[in-house]
């Protein structure tokens, strides 16, 4: 998939795009400031290694897994990703049935 140019009903437009190493450390900045947050994911931790963000990205790649992310091309590189989606296959017995979409 090639980048895909969105129009959203604000008239914004975003980039959708397959997701690329480099966009691994924002990807995880926001995870961080939602975890941060305290109210959307308030069970979960920050995750601050740069091997375990890497451990991710190359899990996701390895499996086979799609991750979608939405770029701002209006915004500062590092800084213009405004969410990503990622859909899993999972390894319990529905899986095999049903994927998991996660969207941050």
């Amino acid at each position: 998939m090639n980048k895909r140019e969105v129009k959203l009903k604000n008239g914004k437009i975003i980039h959708l795009r397959h997701i690329q190493r480099q966009d691994v450390d924002c990807i995880w900045k926001i995870y961080n400031q939602v975890v941060d947050e305290g109210i959307y994911l308030p069970t979960f931790e920050r995750v601050e290694s740069m091997l375990e963000k890497l451990s991710w990205y190359n899990n996701l790649i390895e499996q086979e897994n799609l991750c979608l992310v939405a770029v701002d091309p209006n915004l500062e590189i590092n800084k213009n990703i405004v969410g990503q989606c990622t859909i899993e296959n999972l390894d319990w017995e529905t899986a095999r049935h049903v994927a998991t979409l996660g969207i941050l």
